[in-house]
């Protein structure tokens, strides 16, 4: 049996006008069954806009130094940073879900081309891949399949990079907790504390 049924019964030309419309059909499924919803690019939030800069791909970049912010500036740069991480996450699965479709086309279409040029043209079978490899139909799936896979380790490192910024808010975030704390626990001073303790005995 062959490998890719399809590639024997169809030609090549019908195979590429068969897979045409299968993205557009793999994205709205994946919005349908809410797999990955295509989310908009999330707005920054009032007042932390001016504090940003923005790199490839429109991405915010997160401020060199975290201390520098406030604490209500801070929370915001999390919340925004994490509703941005959440659709960068988004667009790695379509994408990554594309890829999968191109490297099928890709693969049905080179076997479909051997048969081609083994069987129509007659090419003897050591030379038949030589000839897959420049036609043009190839070709043009193959650099398809390439410039995807070259996307795809660009939001995936996108991704990486944006979960890093999200640990790196919280342990600020963490440590300006820990601060306060201490402070409050220092300005009560020894006699307060005492009587905190006693007031607590007395009411057990």
């Amino acid at each position: 049996m062959a490998k890719f049924p399809a590639a024997s019964n169809l030609k090549v030309d019908e195979l590429i006008a068969l897979y045409e419309g299968i993205i557009p059909e793999v994205e709205e499924s994946l919005r349908d069954s809410a797999i990955s919803d295509q989310l908009v690019k999330p707005g920054a939030p009032r007042g932390l806009d001016d504090l940003l800069e923005y790199g490839e791909f429109g991405d915010p970049m997160m401020p060199e130094d975290l201390t520098e912010l406030d604490s209500v500036m801070l929370g915001k740069l999390f919340s925004f940073l994490t509703n941005w991480t959440n659709y960068v996450q988004s667009e790695l699965t379509r994408a990554e879900c594309i890829l999968m479709v191109i490297e099928r086309e890709l693969e049905i279409i080179k076997a479909a081309l051997m048969i081609y040029y083994k069987e129509d043209v007659q090419v003897p079978a050591n030379q038949a891949g030589d000839r897959v490899d420049t036609d043009s139909r190839y070709v043009r799936a193959d650099t398809a399949a390439y410039r995807t896979k070259i996307f795809v380790k660009k939001v995936k490192s996108r991704y990486d990079q944006y979960k890093k910024t999200i640990g790196t808010i919280s342990r600020e975030q963490t440590r300006r907790q820990a601060e306060f704390e201490r402070e409050r626990h220092e300005s009560t001073g020894p006699m307060e504390q005492m009587g905190a303790k006693g007031f607590r005995r007395r009411g057990t």
